[in-house]
């Protein structure tokens, strides 16, 4: 039995131009054109003995990086290996929370990920509670919001994960 990869995204080009990923490029040996696609991402994981991968959508204060949209196209792509974590705009509680409402759905995608140091905000800032509310009723939540979904992952397949 192989594991579960719970922090995992396949790169879009406007994440790959952001000023965070010029220092992963550089010590990975990669450059902005080395994009990875749904197929080396399972490559990747067969490689690695992975089953299962939580791809993230990425939302930061600068704008989307990888979009919810995004994020269900590549689920879609291979459902049996990938489960999508959904991401949020912080300074719009109200649109973040609908896009809980929208996304997680604990089958294709099984929680929400925000990332605080892309926020610079301290783990308890204020802008994560009308997250951390709607998210209660949908996934496991917490300032790195998606590991504690992983350990039903395996026994279960996509369509049931409700």
């Amino acid at each position: 039995m192989g594991a579960i990869d719970v922090w995992a995204q396949i790169t879009t080009e406007r994440m790959l131009k952001r000023p965070l990923m010029q220092t992963l490029l550089r010590w990975t040996g990669r450059s902005e054109s080395a994009l990875e696609t749904v197929e080396t991402t399972l490559r990747a994981m067969d490689e690695g003995n992975v089953d299962i991968a939580l791809l993230s959508a990425w939302h930061g204060p600068e704008g989307c990086l990888i979009s919810n949209e995004e994020t269900a196209q590549m689920v879609a792509a291979a459902p049996t290996r990938f489960r999508g974590l959904a991401s949020v705009d912080l300074e719009r509680p109200m649109e973040a929370v609908r896009e809980i409402r929208r996304w997680v759905d604990r089958r294709a995608f099984v929680g929400v990920r925000v990332v605080p140091w892309l926020w610079n905000l301290p783990p308890n800032d204020r802008r994560y509670y009308p997250i951390y509310v709607a998210g209660r009723r949908r996934t496991a939540l917490h300032p790195d919001w998606s590991y504690r979904a992983a350990p039903t992952l395996r026994s279960r397949p996509p369509d049931s994960l409700s």
